[in-house]
């Protein structure tokens, strides 16, 4: 049995009695529990067993082989060859066709002629502006049976005269039709005493392309007319229309 204790008879010091007051509430409870503890039986909790794992046999699987890749050769690669470039023959350029010449004289007979009606006479041929300007002027004389044709580039009214001229002539001039388109008979020669500027000029009455001076006075023995037909012989070339 606990007995009650009087504390008004316990007068200990102040701070002592705050510490002893302390340290005596401190173990009363103490003791209150214990003897709390002496009459209520413990409870243990009732553990319940646990299970024991019983580990599982785990399925050994034998390893799948993995397939072995079977290396296929690469193939390797073969150059080909690039076609080699065969060059282009280079063309060759048409030849041009050599352009006919103005005046060319048939190398084999040598001899040009011309024919007026029934009449044929042989040629010297002035083609030239250097043969054109000559002319017969100083020669001598000329054959009766030839003559001097002066061939022009075009139609054209040329102006003739008898500069440096020793003997008298015919002048037939003669169309790009080919035919006689008229006549100057009897044409004087420079006189001794006749200057340059007193000789006079002679010109056609219409456009041609040629003129033939042959020896004065055969227009008329030969009766050469205005309209006659003109032919050439023994030469071609673009000035030579009348073949």
């Amino acid at each position: 049995m606990l007995k009650r204790i009087d504390f008004k008879r316990l007068t200990p010091p102040p701070v002592v009695n705050i510490i002893a007051i302390y340290s005596f509430l401190l173990l009363s409870s103490t003791l209150l529990l214990a003897c709390s503890n002496e009459h209520t039986p413990t409870t243990l909790p009732t553990t319940t067993p646990t299970a024991t794992h019983t580990p599982t046999a785990t399925a050994t699987l034998p390893p799948t082989p993995r397939p072995t890749a079977t290396p296929h050769p690469i193939p390797t690669a073969t150059a080909t060859p690039l076609p080699t470039h065969t060059p282009l023959p280079t063309p060759t350029p048409a030849s041009s066709p050599t352009p006919e010449p103005f005046i060319e004289i048939d190398p084999e007979t040598n001899s040009p002629s011309i024919t007026i009606g029934d009449t044929t006479f042989d040629l010297e041929i002035a083609f030239t502006p250097e043969t054109r300007t000559q002319g017969l002027s100083d020669r001598e004389s000329l054959p009766q049976t030839t003559g001097m044709l002066f061939v022009f580039e075009q139609p054209l009214k040329p102006s003739f005269w008898m500069y440096h001229m020793k003997f008298d002539l015919d002048f037939v001039w003669i169309s790009q039709d080919c035919v006689v388109a008229d006549i100057h008979q009897n044409v004087p020669r420079q006189g001794d005493e006749q200057s340059a500027n007193e000789l006079p000029h002679y010109r056609p009455k219409t456009p041609v392309l040629y003129n033939l001076e042959i020896n004065a006075g055969l227009t008329e023995t030969l009766s050469i007319e205005i309209g006659d037909k003109v032919t050439f012989n023994g030469f071609t070339g673009t000035g030579a229309v009348c073949r």
